[in-house]
């Protein structure tokens, strides 16, 4: 059977797939925020909270927030340089100057991109290497401040079946493709 790890899929440049970046309620700074303050955990303020998001595609969950917060300070990390430049291409638009969307690889990330109060990775961790989850992981401990919160988000079967099996199934689609686009 053919697996995503067998493509690498997430730890290869995207762009030759469609997707789509959106925000996600889950993993929006607003509910996390007020999930830890349910329990009892005073997380940064969100009006002038840092924000990592690893794997954010074009942004679609971070942008809404540095429009909303003009005080807060947000990076996103996306190895898809088609999707990185799309969301930029927003960021400009909206004169934002509170947000970076970066092209590189997730293992490039290290201590010299700062630590912040929050660190997002969503729809990220299931589709990647166990060197790249292991770096994401090394990311929260390294990058995350004191009172800092990481939302790492994972799919698990049997619930994620259906959806992994599509994606798979699309992403094998895809590369059929482009070694028929190489010939």
């Amino acid at each position: 059977m053919v697996s995503l790890m067998d493509f690498n899929y997430v730890h290869s440049d995207k762009s030759a797939l469609p997707f789509v970046s959106y925000s996600n309620f889950f993993a929006n700074p607003f509910y996390l925020r007020t999930l830890s303050r349910l329990v009892g955990i005073d997380a940064a303020p969100l009006a002038s909270a840092k924000i990592l998001n690893l794997g954010c595609a074009s942004g679609g969950n971070i942008l809404p927030f540095a429009l909303k917060f003009p005080d807060s300070y947000s990076i996103g990390i996306d190895l898809s340089s088609k999707l990185v430049s799309k969301g930029n291409d927003l960021k400009f638009s909206l004169n934002l100057t509170n947000i970076d969307l970066i092209c590189c690889d997730i293992l490039d990330v290290d201590t010299s991109f700062g630590t912040f109060d929050y660190i997002i990775v969503h729809d990220v961790f299931s589709l990647v290497s166990d060197e790249v989850r292991n770096k994401i992981l090394a990311i929260c401990k390294e990058n995350l401040n004191e009172n800092g919160l990481a939302y790492i988000s994972y799919n698990t079967l049997p619930g994620w079946n259906n959806m992994a099996t599509i994606r798979e199934l699309a992403h094998f689609i895809a590369i059929i493709l482009r070694i028929y686009q190489k010939k």
